[in-house]
């Protein structure tokens, strides 16, 4: 009788251990792709000595008085076409075929722990396969979860040096569980996360504003 008390009480021990060894179990729904379909960035205001949460506009390039959405990764339509253009990706003759489109961006959290970004646009008459533009290859970055602490990691290491563009300059950050449901992530990035003095923002007429942190809302897809 003993005994098998003992060895009842070993099983739930044993069956309960694991999770609270490894803290909190976290939801593996964050493997996958996520298009970004928003974002926010909170702007320094040199009047008021304050800052103001900006809402990006879905728009190609940098055109009006709001960030557009592109600025999440420092990409507009015009210098993912020419970034394709540079890397011999697309001819000097489609490059003169450009014209202002929109551009999707995806963020890839692999399931072996391989951070992907990339941005596809379109250009007239090119092929779809040819304006897919890698801001981070598989090689360059990788994520990872820490359940004890309830976080998630992104390390992107460095493929060029950009003194604001963290995303070729490299970074590592841990970041609270972004997860806000299954299907949307809210990943905020502040200035001190990705050691910079502050995050540009750009506008028309090569117009650059501080700001101290953004939030890029992604969409499961």
């Amino acid at each position: 009788m003993l005994f098998d008390k003992l060895l009842k009480n070993f099983i739930i021990i044993g069956c309960v251990l694991p999770f609270v060894s490894c803290g909190v179990m976290l939801n593996t729904n964050i493997v996958g792709k996520w298009k970004l379909d928003n974002a926010e960035f909170f702007v320094y205001n040199d009047t008021t000595d304050t800052y103001k949460s900006n809402r990006a506009k879905d728009k190609p390039n940098y055109q009006d008085d709001y960030p557009i959405l592109g600025n999440f990764f420092f990409m507009s339509y015009d210098s993912v076409v020419k970034a394709l253009y540079d890397k011999g990706t697309i001819s000097a003759a489609e490059y003169a075929l450009a014209s202002a489109s929109s551009v999707e961006y995806m963020m890839e959290l692999a399931e072996n722990g391989e951070l992907i970004v990339t941005a596809k646009t379109k250009i007239p008459g090119v092929d779809e396969s040819k304006t897919k533009l890698t801001i981070v290859n598989a090689s360059k970055g990788d994520w990872s979860i820490d359940s004890y602490k309830n976080t998630l990691t992104i390390k992107v290491k460095r493929t060029d040096k950009d003194e604001f563009n963290f995303w070729y300059d490299g970074f590592k950050m841990e970041i609270d569980w972004p997860l806000s449901s299954e299907d949307t992530m809210e990943l905020v990035i502040k200035d001190d996360d990705v050691d910079i003095d502050y995050i540009p923002v750009y506008y028309k007429n090569d117009v650059i504003k501080k700001s101290s942190r953004m939030k890029g809302i992604f969409k499961k897809q």
